[in-house]
């Protein structure tokens, strides 16, 4: 579980120190373990610029997903950004850390992920069901029969029906 970011957003604002941080503890953490990573939130504001801290937070998740994009199914993304946005109370007057509430449901939600992650892959079984046609042609035949010569009587065509 990683949970890294929240003061990163304000200590380095630049996006791409971010994407080259995100990347090289995925390559330390290495190819085999699953992941499962906290986004971040912040209800303070950084550097006096009450909108500034949301918006680093906002664009940090962008480049957050963007990279952890690239490793598929082996990362499980929290969304802790759209829980705690909704609850002012989870946070504590400094805009970043939780209250007990707070750390109760970022717990849950951390569990939430985990079982996730773990869980095994849903299977999708379709059945498909197959019509066939058959198309059967019958044709009529005529049989013509030839008397011998010396017969007058005309030839007699029979008709074979279906």
């Amino acid at each position: 579980v990683v949970g890294l970011g929240t003061n990163d957003t304000r200590l380095w604002p630049y996006p791409n120190m971010w994407s080259t941080a995100i990347q090289a503890l995925m390559r330390r953490i290495g190819p085999r373990v699953k992941v499962v990573w906290v986004n971040v939130w912040r209800w303070d504001s950084a550097w006096g610029d009450p909108a500034r801290g949301r918006r680093l937070a906002s664009q940090f998740n962008r480049v957050l997903n963007t990279e952890l994009a690239k490793f598929g199914r082996r990362v499980t993304i929290v969304n802790w950004a759209a829980l705690a946005s909704k609850h002012r109370e989870w946070t504590l007057p400094d805009g970043i850390h939780d209250t007990p509430s707070g750390c109760r449901a970022r717990i849950a939600a951390v569990i939430s992920g985990i079982k996730r992650a773990t869980a095994p892959p849903v299977v999708t079984t379709t059945t498909t069901t197959t019509t066939t046609t058959t198309t059967t042609i019958t044709t009529t035949v005529a049989t013509a029969t030839t008397l011998p010569p010396s017969t007058t009587t005309p030839p007699t065509v029979s008709t074979v029906q279906p």
